[in-house]
């Protein structure tokens, strides 16, 4: 039975938000916290909201990913080439991932998510990586129009009439002004989540967007049997054709017969590849990541809906993204930074009953969660000289893979521990022959990766790196995964974007470049 829909307009984003403040250096502590504003906290704490505690992440990785930062004339070269790094961090020792997180943007800016905080005097304290995000209060609602002032009127979605004729208010969109969400009738019919913080006016100011008809668990395009999903993932699923742009579609690949209905509560991987700009040269490899999505209860409608959140190991840009967890309306949604309206987009979404089981005690997921988290927190602080940089041999693919194969070795401990369910070593011998396709062979920083030792300096390491050949570019890595766990039966679910909401006519999507 659907839960009630929401009854207020506007809602705060999750139970527990806020701004990370970074502390002064004189006000450092050797735990490795930060400060946080807590901006969205439960009804039964209401007390603590728009206080400053500090914020503590108790986990096993932290302290062999802290490091003194130190910038280098490659750094400083960079930042002048307007690369942004964490520059108020430079000089301090043991930067800890919690400082790195909010430090890397030159103010206080960074809002998050909170996983299952617990409070303790002064300190919240989180076990897992603060999920970024773009606002502290979402909504349901759909774009009207805008005035010559630049606000957009919107209607908001009315759960007693399960249609979009709620009532109308003006908000302000920030950043670009090349994205029109109205650009694309279909996906504005359907509506938009809106995350949004109020200005010291009282207006809202949205910060990011995420179109509901992608997240409805409703194809477009439904295939069955395993050469009809392969046949698709191999030939279809990536055209040169820029006649899509603004178009979003979901597909659903299911290789075994039968009926697959993911139903509240489902898990599945995520595999987020971006594609190309047409006519740009040097930018054709497109991005991979890791990520999970989960199987919701639509808070305004009812609904069930698919909820993202990316894995992200990403290096230094002009943009300020940032390395680690986020959800899609921040990575992809953010109407300033994000990739929705600027790149061709596909997340496969793999449901993988046995990565999230739990029954044994742990699950493989989260072994996987930790390695991400610690590889996100070495690129932010570019493993001592702020630096992060993407090469053939370092880049997001390579280095999501060494966390993957990491994972897969605590895995295995875990298995022989009894912590994980018998089923999951099959999973990760398939994982295991994509990225390691040399006989095995393993590059040897991730080897001191996987024993947790200390990255070593030597960044440049092309050679290595081909004992992982399939994992260099974003594309071979994200289909060969999706091909071969629809080889084994799994079903799949695509969801497409073609730079949904951009007016920029010299924008134009491309598919990402493969070897073959």
């Amino acid at each position: 039975m659907a839960k009630k829909s929401a009854s207020k307009l506007w809602i705060p984003t999750s139970l527990w938000n806020g701004r990370l403040i970074l502390p002064e250096e004189s006000d450092r502590r050797d735990d490795g916290s930060v400060l946080i504003e807590l901006m969205g906290v439960p009804e039964a704490q209401q007390s603590l909201r728009g206080e400053v505690r500090r914020l503590r992440l108790d986990a096993e990785w932290t302290d062999r990913v802290s490091v003194k930062i130190k910038f280098d004339p490659i750094t400083k070269a960079s930042m002048k080439n307007g690369m942004v790094h964490p520059e108020r961090l430079n000089g301090w020792d043991r930067v800890s991932p919690l400082e790195s997180l909010a430090g890397t943007r030159p103010g206080n800016e960074v809002l998050v998510e909170l996983v299952d905080p617990v409070v303790d005097g002064e300190y919240i304290v989180v076990e897992k990586e603060p999920i970024q995000i773009s606002g502290t209060e979402q909504a349901l609602a759909r774009f009207i129009e805008q005035d010559p002032d630049g606000l957009w009127t919107v209607q908001h979605w009315d759960p007693g009439k399960n249609d979009f004729s709620g009532p109308t208010e003006k908000v302000e969109v920030a950043g670009r002004e090349t994205l029109d969400p109205t650009g694309g009738e279909e996906l504005n019919a359907e509506g938009w989540y809106l995350f949004a913080d109020t200005d010291e006016s009282g207006s809202r100011v949205v910060k990011g967007l995420e179109p509901r008809g992608l997240f409805r668990l409703q194809p477009d395009l439904l295939f069955i049997e395993e050469d009809a999903s392969l046949r698709f993932l191999k030939y279809s699923n990536w055209v040169k054709d820029t006649s899509v742009k603004g178009q979003s579609s979901q597909i659903h690949l299911f290789p075994s017969k039968g009926d697959f209905r993911p139903e509240i509560g489902d898990k599945a991987l995520v595999l987020h590849l971006f594609g190309a700009v047409a006519g740009r040269p040097g930018r054709m490899a497109g991005h991979f990541s890791f990520g999970v999505a989960e199987v919701v209860n639509d808070v305004f409608t009812g609904q069930p809906r698919l909820q993202i959140e990316y894995k992200q190991i990403y290096a230094h840009n002009v943009d300020g993204v940032i390395s680690g967890s986020s959800r899609w309306h921040c990575y992809m949604g953010d109407t300033s930074i994000g990739k929705m309206e600027i790149r061709p987009v596909c997340d496969y979404l793999i449901f993988i009953p046995e990565l999230f089981d739990d029954s044994f005690g742990e699950t493989a997921f989260s072994i996987l969660e930790d390695r991400l988290a610690e590889m996100g927190a070495r690129y932010r602080t570019g493993e001592g000289d702020g630096l992060s940089m993407v090469t053939s041999a370092q880049n997001c693919s390579q280095d999501s893979s060494q966390a993957l194969y990491a994972a897969i070795i605590d895995s295995g401990a875990a298995l022989k521990a009894g912590k994980l369910p018998p089923d999951i070593k099959r999973l990760g011998s398939r994982l295991r022959e994509h990225i390691t396709p040399v006989l095995g062979l393993v590059p040897w920083s991730w080897k001191r990766t996987a024993k947790r030792l200390p990255p070593h300096p030597l960044k440049l390491r092309f050679l290595p790196a081909l004992k992982s050949w399939k994992t260099i570019l974003p594309r071979s890595n994200a289909d060969g995964l999706a091909e071969s766990v629809v080889k084994a039966g799994r079903p799949v679910i695509l969801l497409r974007t073609e730079m949904i909401g951009s007016t920029d006519e010299k924008l134009k999507p491309a598919p990402p470049i493969r070897p073959w």
